[in-house]
């Protein structure tokens, strides 16, 4: 913590994964934000969503998740989804 704030290491990597394995997958592997905030909201509640959507980004381009953050920000581009790399099948 900085200050009295939560960082993004300060959120770790296996409750985010926890999360996104506690959440039903929608149509062929992919999760919903909605859901997935609502069971990381139950294993760490009180983290800011910001701060969960700025640790998926990280974890996504360290190749631990792939998730798309852009329809949380308002882009409007793509669905939003969020899964785990061995769910996924042609991606």
């Amino acid at each position: 913590m900085k200050r009295g704030r939560m960082q993004c290491k300060d959120v770790p990597n296996e409750a985010v994964l926890q999360a996104i394995i506690n959440t039903a997958a929608s149509g062929h592997c992919w999760r919903s934000w909605d859901e997935v905030l609502w069971h990381f909201d139950a294993l760490m509640p009180g983290v800011p969503q910001a701060l969960l959507l700025a640790k998926v980004d990280r974890m996504a381009k360290a190749g631990l998740v792939h998730a798309c953050v852009h329809r949380p920000y308002g882009d409007g581009q793509c669905r939003g989804d969020v899964h785990l790399p061995e769910e996924c099948r042609g991606c």
